[in-house]
């Protein structure tokens, strides 16, 4: 039986895995990026009316009491299960908004408003929503609670999977991942066997990320959620 590429990190790869097993699909978990947690200042709630998460990385990674978060501390969130994984940490007035940051930026144009103080806990400063909570005369700072690196631990196995004529399908869920791949794809020189193969990808930026390896098989789940990455996954496996 044919095998899927995971290629994102331990923790959701395996995750993933077990989903797909329960529908007779076997996997590969191979993590092209690896997650690791920053010690960062202790936040104090009071001291921002906004909290933004862009990926579940950011929750698992940031540290606060929840016990002071009140009912009037609004917390944003890309996707349902970035939405998900805050209440289950305790968070209080959760928004989600499914899609891409100007799904996100269209979804908070309405609560923003001059003085306001937004946190985003994530890997690194993004300046387009700096830029768009600048013209909105917020106050945007962004909290380093984790640092992605490009990784491939197991090259032979990688390599072998991208030869084969059998393990077609590769599942990337983020533009990250997507340069990850890419770099290991023309290092290793395995650009020619990326037409044999099937992308199922997460969002049109990861799609573009691909681009540079020429002329490709590549599925974009309707919506940038994890959901729907499975359920385009799972239909492409049963053909």
């Amino acid at each position: 039986m044919s095998k899927v590429l995971l290629t994102r990190p331990k923790k959701d790869g395996l995750k993933t895995s077990l989903t797909l097993k329960r529908f007779l699909i076997q996997s590969l978990c191979l993590p092209l990026i690896e997650i690791k947690k920053e010690i960062h200042p202790k936040i104090y709630s009071s001291e921002y009316d906004i909290f933004l998460f862009t990926s579940k990385n950011g929750v698992r990674n940031f540290k606060i009491d929840v016990k002071e978060l009140t009912e009037d501390k609004i917390t944003f969130a890309v996707g349902r299960e970035t939405k998900n994984l805050l209440v289950d940490c305790g968070f209080k007035n959760v928004i989600s908004v499914n899609g891409n940051l100007e799904d996100l930026k269209k979804g908070m144009v309405k609560y923003l408003k001059k003085g306001l103080r937004i946190l985003h806990p994530t890997s690194s400063k993004n300046k387009n929503l700096e830029q768009f909570f600048f013209k909105y005369k917020c106050n945007y700072s962004h909290l380093k609670c984790y640092s992605a690196f490009k990784v491939n631990k197991n090259k032979k196995l990688f390599e072998r999977f991208m030869i084969s004529e059998n393990d077609r399908i590769i599942a990337i869920f983020s533009s990250f991942t997507a340069k990850s791949f890419v770099e290991q794809v023309l290092k290793l020189n395995l650009s020619e066997h990326c037409k044999d193969k099937i992308f199922i990808v997460i969002s049109e930026n990861v799609r573009n990320e691909l681009e540079c390896l020429g002329r490709c098989n590549i599925e974009i789940a309707n919506r940038p959620d994890e959901n729907e990455m499975i359920n385009l996954i799972i239909k492409k496996c049963r053909g």
